[in-house]
């Protein structure tokens, strides 16, 4: 009498978690862990097979990436450069037969401060004694698009004298950002 034994692969991997959510700074380098997914399998041993891990879907802008042996999620590319908040990947971890999935949200923590453009150059000389009409600023935000932009300080025309205006923009998440102009009020004309 002879006995085969033959090792089945029946069981499929499970997740240790039915979801897995975590926060990532917009700003984070290139690498930064996000997050660990683990499934476990008894079909796996260290003898024979493994459970392999990858990103089926949601991942559109292949912004994150997965070590295929251990599940940990790292980011692919920097992440402030568009206006998503959140994504939602779907994991799948395989025993190379059978297979599960799991959902891991992922939320964008906004850290990327607007950008101010000051309109003309941020050094202008103006003639003493005559009306200074400052052109202003815009400012936009990878998130929130457009903002307003405010203004602090004052030109005294009739002071010779170097003054700034102070450019300034809030996002919704509260990060500021400044910009300058210096103007010069000078006296070119001679008296009279």
């Amino acid at each position: 009498v002879s006995v085969n034994e033959t090792n089945v692969i029946d069981v499929s991997p499970s997740f240790s978690a039915s979801s897995y959510s975590a926060s990532v700074d917009n700003t984070a380098d290139t690498g930064t862990v996000v997050v660990d997914v683990d499934a476990t399998d008894t079909d796996v041993s260290s003898d024979y097979n493994t459970i392999a891990y990858s990103i089926a879907s949601g991942d559109s802008n292949s912004r994150f990436s997965i070590n295929s042996s251990t599940g940990v999620i790292t980011t692919a590319k920097a992440l402030n450069t568009d206006s998503t908040t959140s994504y939602t990947l779907t994991v799948q971890a395989t025993d190379g037969t059978n297979s599960d999935t799991v959902n891991v949200a992922i939320t964008m923590v906004d850290k990327t401060p607007p950008v101010i453009t000051v309109t003309g150059s941020t050094t202008v000389t103006h003639q003493g004694g005559t009306t200074y009409t400052d052109a202003g600023g815009s400012a936009t935000d990878v998130v929130d698009g457009t903002l307003s932009v405010s203004t602090s300080g004052s030109v005294t025309v009739g002071t010779q004298g170097a003054y700034t205006l102070t450019f300034s923009a809030t996002d919704a998440a509260g990060n500021t950002t400044t910009a300058t102009r210096t103007v010069s009020v000078t006296d070119t004309t001679g008296p009279v």
